[in-house]
């Protein structure tokens, strides 16, 4: 009578485990029949094999000197192999009585000698063995179960391998999919959205002002909110046809060297040109020096715009935004501090990722795109940017940029891409 060995206690956890490395009834592969040939070359045994236990049976991976694709589990030594922690040795498979009346052992292939080194996840679940078998008794040496132990975590790291390089593939192709839907949604909001939207502005900005009809004050106000959000959805969909072009490395960097503090004092007085009666001004602080820079002004103009917009949306009316521009001997550095709720330790990291807003509760407009895209585009300058708190209260961001990325004489010949 053949004995069978008992499920071990973590039965469903384990074989959920062994369907996730989505190996079974698989092709051979050649890192696996590496493994057990090695392992019969060292032991000098007919047969070897990696050997993984499902419900109802044990399926052979790899298999040296058998034929067999699999067995029933009952009759499996390595069904007892996975309940032990170390490597389970049967000298002679005809003095066990667990093993005597086994149809492996009374017939073919005649098993006497077997040695099974668990097969186990970093958790300890047991998936299979290892293991190599004879026809004749022996007892393995010490060295010779070293050998097995080390070959049996080769096999297992084999396995992890496979497991991990399918669902990288998985991801890549996932991914792949992922930018084919982007880029088709980037091709629709630039064509079917941006087009119609700047002709609807123009539109709503020729009947605000009255060039087409005289309008009553009533009317008039209608037309200037919806002018208003109009411009609002422009900005949104060019923050967003930004990003995706920055993470596509289509935008490309035009580098010449300008005043990064008259950059600056232009981008101020445009944003306070639209404040409201009321709202938060943007200032330049005083000691801010004159600071030659070889950069793309265009793209650092989008940068330090981004951060002031985002200043002002945290600020509290009648406030101010303020600006200073300073520099070292090789780098350029400008700050923008606010005086707003402030950003809480743990968020300083995150809020430079796209879409992350601050608040969520909707009073505070934007679509989470402004610091991500200035990160990047300071970044892409060779920079850095970084969040500290600001005294008494609110938020200063800083960044810093190198005076020159690559010398005058380079400039024709450089294109840089992010």
């Amino acid at each position: 009578m053949t004995v069978a060995a008992v499920p071990p206690q973590n039965e469903t956890e384990r074989l959920a485990r062994l369907r996730a490395y989505e190996v079974l009834d698989t092709n051979p592969e050649e890192a696996f029949d590496r493994v057990t040939r090695v392992a019969a070359h060292l032991f000098e045994t007919p047969i070897a094999l990696v050997s993984l236990i499902d419900e109802n049976r044990q399926w052979f991976k790899s298999k040296q000197g058998l034929d067999a694709e699999e067995t029933p589990r009952e009759v499996a030594f390595c069904a007892h192999a996975i309940l032990q922690d170390d490597i389970f040795v049967i000298s002679d498979a005809t003095q066990d009585d667990r093993f005597k009346n086994n149809p492996l052992v009374t017939g073919g292939p005649e098993i006497r000698f077997y040695a099974g080194a668990p097969l186990r996840t970093s958790d300890g679940l047991g998936l299979g063995t290892l293991c190599v078998i004879d026809t004749k008794p022996r007892n393995p040496t010490p060295n010779e179960l070293e050998n097995l132990r080390d070959l049996a975590k080769l096999a297992m790291d084999v396995l992890n391998l496979r497991h991990a390089g399918h669902r990288a593939m998985e991801e890549a192709q996932q991914t792949a999919k992922l930018d084919t839907l982007q880029n088709s949604f980037i091709d629709s909001v630039n064509h079917e959205l941006r087009t119609p939207l700047t002709s609807l502005a123009g539109a709503l900005g020729l009947l605000r002002s009255g060039a087409v009809a005289d309008l009553d004050e009533e009317t008039q106000s209608v037309f200037e909110v919806a002018e208003r959000n109009t411009h609002t959805l422009m900005k949104l969909i060019a923050d967003i046809l930004d990003m995706s072009s920055i993470e596509h490395g289509d935008l490309e960097l035009n580098f010449e060297t300008f005043d990064l503090l008259d950059l600056t004092t232009n981008i101020v007085e445009e944003a306070n040109a639209n404040v409201k009666d009321g709202g938060s001004r943007v200032a330049i602080d005083g000691a801010a020096l004159s600071q030659a820079v070889y950069a793309d002004p265009n793209l650092i103009g989008k940068a330090i715009s981004a951060l002031i917009k985002n200043a002002l949306r945290f600020s509290p009316n009648d406030s101010s935004v303020s600006i200073h521009v300073s520099a070292s001997i090789e780098s350029v550095i400008v700050e923008v501090a606010d005086l707003g709720i402030g950003i809480p330790l743990q968020d300083r990291s995150r809020v430079f990722k796209k879409f992350f807003k601050l608040d969520d509760s909707g009073n505070i407009s934007g679509a989470g795109l402004g610091l991500s895209i200035a990160k990047r585009l300071i970044e892409a300058h060779g920079g850095e940017i970084g969040i500290q708190a600001n005294s008494p209260r609110g938020t200063r961001v800083i960044f810093e940029i190198p005076r020159t990325l690559i010398t005058q004489d380079q400039q024709s010949a450089h294109q840089p891409r992010l």
